[in-house]
C-alpha cells in the first residue's frame, strides 16, 4: 500500500533556539521529488512552553497546539491525534468501489428516487420501485 500522506510530529519543550534548524530540514525533506505525491504535514506539540517555540514552528509552517502536559510522551501523542484527524482518513484503495447507498423500503406500487454521495463524494441517483 502506497501512502498518501505523512505528518512529522515533533514534541517540544522550549525548543526556540533548535526548532528553526530542525523545521529547515523538515521542510527541506518534504520538498524532495519522491514525496511530490503526498500531502505532508508537520505538527509541533509545543508542551508548556514559556519560550517563543509556538511562533517559531508557525513561522516555518508547522501546525502548532499548545498543550501543557510536560510529557513528551503525552505531547507526541497529541500531536499524531491532530494530523490523523486534520489529514482526514485515507482513500478507499486504487481500482476499489464504494459500498452503494440504497434508498429505504417503499410499500408496493410507490416509487422513489433520490440522490445521495457515496463515501468518496460521487453523486448517486437511487430510484426504488
Amino acid at each position: 500500500m502506497t501512502p498518501e500522506a505523512i505528518a512529522v510530529v515533533i514534541p517540544a519543550h522550549n525548543e526556540e533556539a533548535l526548532l528553526p534548524r530542525a523545521l529547515a530540514a523538515v521542510n527541506a525533506a518534504a520538498r524532495h521529488p519522491a514525496l511530490a505525491d503526498l500531502r505532508v504535514m508537520t505538527v509541533v506539540a509545543a508542551d508548556a512552553c514559556v519560550d517563543d517555540t509556538a511562533k517559531v514552528a508557525e513561522a516555518a509552517g508547522a501546525s502548532v497546539l499548545h498543550l501543557g502536559f510536560q510529557n513528551p510522551g503525552k505531547a507526541r501523542a497529541a500531536a499524531a491525534q491532530h494530523a490523523l484527524a486534520a489529514l482526514g482518513p485515507p482513500p478507499p484503495p486504487r481500482g476499489s468501489r464504494p459500498p452503494m447507498q440504497t434508498a429505504p423500503s417503499r410499500p408496493a406500487g410507490s416509487h422513489s428516487s433520490s440522490t445521495r454521495h457515496s463515501p468518496d463524494g460521487r453523486q448517486l441517483s437511487v430510484r426504488s420501485p
